[in-house]
């Protein structure tokens, strides 16, 4: 007999043990600390061993650890120990295995790849791994609960109707590529759910989740690698007659900018063409005005040109000097307008009869105000200024000494 020290919170508890004797202890912890030792006992129990409690001690909230053996006494007896020494020692239709391999065993069942369950002939579950705490998010606390209650975990698929077709057909059953979404996150599964025989009987169900989401992304690439493939020569053809097509567009295109272009060419050639005939008529028109310019300049007699509107358009040196008014302050003014003295109403009447009535030439005799201030009898002579299509564009006011018959007077 040995005697030691042991922690129930903290150490690690001793395998494989016969009698388990806690009494008037658990009395003592919070319902927490309770669940958690009664886990380490549920655990540390040999499949055969027992678990004495004090009188005072019941396991009302965790039935599904241990099954009572006599509770008046207190006795009870690990449901995960007796399931898990059966299960732990049966091959699939084989005999037990010696009971010295349930450690390496258990060891082995804990570190193998993927999610596994082991259930019981009733359902709950008795054994799990590390894979169905990482993957399926299953607890110790799953242990002793039955596999398909909805609260105890979320499943890829509904498996109430497979276990129940394997527990009553005893063939093992496999579902693949069963799609799982959780949190927006979607994966891809393997579910093998197997049988625990002995015998003629099934004695528990073995579930083996294996995630296939790489293989599936990787097929998924494979099969969009043939499809890509598979419509390339269409692609590429549609792509050909696109660029024909378009090819065809842009030499089509070119062609109307080179015609285009030529009209252009042919225009700007026109516009060259009408640009010199214009510059030629400047110079003309330049030649004509500045040889008119001259003659006015060069006559001794006061010259005005005025427009249909009876406003100056030309005053030579001669009127500037009989007036004394420069050209510049003549320009754009009417005649009538200007400081001349001129008798408005006479004046009038003998431009109407120019310009608009179309008389060749009228004169009449008014005093002029010159210069000085004085003012001298001057004949005034009003001629027709025509363009080559003999329209009438203004008149010619001359200021001269000379005497020439003048129209009555309209007083």
């Amino acid at each position: 007999m040995i005697f030691g020290r042991h922690d129930l919170l903290q150490d690690a508890p001793i395998s494989r043990v016969l009698l388990l004797a806690c009494r008037n202890v658990l009395m003592y912890f919070t319902p927490e600390t309770q669940t958690r030792v009664l886990e380490w006992f549920s655990f540390a129990l040999h499949r055969e061993g027992l678990l004495l409690l004090g009188r005072a001690e019941m396991l009302l909230t965790q039935s599904h650890l241990f099954a009572p053996v006599d509770l008046p006494h207190r006795v009870f007896r690990s449901r995960r120990a007796a399931s898990a020494g059966v299960l732990a020692g049966l091959a699939v239709g084989g005999p037990p295995r010696d009971v010295t391999l349930r450690r390496p065993t258990e060891a082995a069942f804990a570190a193998a790849p993927g999610a596994q369950v082991v259930l019981d002939a009733q359902g709950l579950v008795t054994l799990l791994n590390e894979g169905a705490h990482r993957m399926l998010g299953l607890s110790r606390r799953a242990i002793g609960r039955r596999f398909v209650d909805p609260d105890l975990a979320g499943m890829p698929v509904d498996l109430r109707g497979p276990l129940a077709e394997v527990q009553s057909r005893g063939d093992p059953i496999e579902l693949r590529d069963v799609q799982w979404s959780q949190d927006s996150t979607s994966t891809c599964w393997d579910i093998r759910i197997a049988p625990l025989a002995a015998g003629a009987g099934v004695l528990g169900i073995h579930l083996v989740f294996e995630d296939r989401t790489e293989r599936a992304e990787l097929r998924q690439r494979v099969d969009q690698m043939h499809h890509d493939l598979s419509t390339a020569p269409e692609e590429l053809q549609t792509s050909s007659e696109e660029l024909e097509s378009t090819n065809e567009e842009l030499q089509s295109a070119i062609e109307e900018l080179e015609t285009t272009n030529e009209e252009l060419q042919s225009t700007n050639e026109e516009l060259q063409t009408v640009n010199d005939e214009l510059r030629d008529r400047t110079m003309e028109i330049d030649r004509s005005n500045s040889f008119l310019h001259g003659i006015l300049e060069g006559l001794d007699v006061a010259v005005a040109v005025i427009d249909n509107n009876h406003r100056v358009q030309l005053w030579n040196a001669a009127a500037e000097q009989l007036s004394g008014l420069r050209a510049f302050e003549t320009e754009g003014v009417l005649l009538l307008e200007l400081p001349l003295g001129l008798p408005a109403e006479d004046t009038l009447h003998a431009l109407r009869e120019v310009v608009v009535r179309g008389r060749s030439r009228v004169s009449l005799e008014v005093p002029l105000l010159e210069r000085l201030g004085n003012r001298q009898l001057r004949r005034v002579g009003v001629s027709r200024l025509q363009d080559g299509s003999g329209q009438t564009r203004g008149a010619v006011v001359t200021l001269s000494d000379g005497r020439e018959e003048a129209i009555p007077s309209s007083r």
